[in-house]
């Protein structure tokens, strides 16, 4: 079980993570940044945010914090559908789940 001081800095980590994400998903850019590809980037995305989530809210459901990080990606593709220079892409929300499953069998692996 993670301390108050782990939970605390995991909390502080995943706003900016969110925040990030959520310029780079936002911004116009011409390149995909860190990977060319970009699924690859939702996959990493995904399972840094569900490593911090589990880390800040051990005790929820699994359902739920993965709900709500799949909410979070749905909602970056909602805003990207009204942005003349993004488009949305249910792939990048399959992606997203992706990278959930990838830190939840990596967690498995480790335990």
């Amino acid at each position: 079980m993670p301390s108050d001081l782990l939970r605390g800095a995991s909390r502080l980590a995943l706003t900016f993570c969110i925040l990030g994400v959520s310029c780079l998903a936002f911004a116009p850019l011409i390149e995909p940044p860190l990977f060319s590809y970009d699924k690859a980037n939702h996959v990493f995305a995904f399972a840094v945010l569900a490593w911090l989530v589990e880390l800040s809210w051990p005790n929820r459901p699994l359902a739920v914090r993965w709900g709500l990080l799949l909410g979070y990606g749905m909602l970056i593709e909602l805003v990207q559908s009204q942005l003349p220079y993004r488009e949305f892409s249910l792939l990048d929300i399959v992606a997203d789940g992706v990278g959930i499953l990838c830190y939840q069998a990596g967690k498995a692996l480790v335990m």
